[in-house]
């Protein structure tokens, strides 16, 4: 870097020798840099997906004068998992969500990439992203030539939500039976943006007993369960039962009715159960005194 100079000295018929001193300028490094992901910025992701993001830096003219580093922060719902490829470059990632890539002094001019990846966190919500900023290399700092940040919007929360029963939906019962009614709510996508509401309304002729097992619901009533908004993705359920009246006839059963959670309203497989009610069974008989 800086100049090469060559000096050629002769003789004429001057007095003194001829001197001629030929100086050329040699370039500094020129580095810039960029990155990007898979999937690309602006796709959507959804919980527990992996990222690969890929920073790439471009040395012109010159070797590096100094070390080059390139400082890349995720942002926030999002977990680093590991370096993929880390090519040419010294990384430090115990500092992570910050990390740090270097290129040593010296790297002859040419293209480097390195990759990594992260997962995005169960409880995430908005978007996840990260950005890299670059100093060193030479004494004209590093610029960014592209896209030196990335933004991915989560998937909103998509909510299924069935019901079954013991004895199973369709099975006779008789008066003083006791039916146990399960809830179940599945969450995939991305953690609840709001509260998960399930409404479960009892037919006529059968009497509310208890919640049995509230697992991460919170019930009130005869019944009204909630999953707090942030539930991360996965299956809930909610067990509770109820009493055949002793003057019930007819069929008995019970229909929810789920609202809240996300934009998306939830969708619904299995809603309600119907029991039938056995047939009376009557036996008749006599005595005599004295006996028959």
């Amino acid at each position: 870097t800086g100049s090469i100079s060559n000096t050629g000295t002769g003789d004429s018929n001057e007095t003194g020798p001829d001197t001629d001193t030929l100086v050329t300028p040699v370039l500094a490094p020129s580095v810039t840099y960029t990155k990007s992901s898979n999937p690309l910025s602006g796709d959507t992701v959804v919980a527990g997906q992996t990222i690969t993001y890929t920073l790439t830096a471009m040395v012109a003219n010159a070797p590096l004068t100094s070390a080059l580093v390139l400082t890349d922060t995720l942002s926030g719902d999002q977990t680093f998992i590991t370096v993929t490829d880390a090519g040419s470059f010294t990384p430090n990632t115990s500092a992570a969500p910050v990390l740090t890539f270097t290129l040593p002094s010296g790297t002859p001019p040419g293209t480097y990439t390195l990759t990594y990846t992260a997962t995005v966190d169960a409880d995430a919500s908005g978007s996840v992203g990260n950005s890299v900023s670059g100093s060193g290399g030479s004494g004209t700092p590093p610029a960014c030539s592209a896209t030196c940040s990335t933004t991915h919007p989560l998937s909103d929360p998509s909510i299924s939500v069935s019901k079954s029963s013991n004895p199973a939906s369709g099975t006779s019962v008789n008066a003083g039976d006791t039916i146990t009614y399960t809830l179940t709510a599945v969450v995939s996508n991305a953690a609840l943006t709001s509260p998960l509401v399930l409404t479960d309304t009892l037919s006529a002729n059968q009497t509310f007993g208890s919640v049995t097992v509230p697992g991460s619901f919170n019930c009130i009533g005869s019944v009204t369960c909630t999953l707090p908004t942030g539930t991360v993705p996965g299956t809930y359920t909610v067990e509770y039962t109820a009493t055949v009246n002793a003057n019930a006839s007819g069929s008995v059963g019970n229909n929810v009715i789920a609202s809240g959670g996300g934009p998306t309203p939830p969708s619904c497989t299995t809603c309600s159960t119907t029991h039938p009610l056995s047939d009376p069974s009557i036996s008749v008989s006599k005595v005599s005194n004295p006996a028959s």
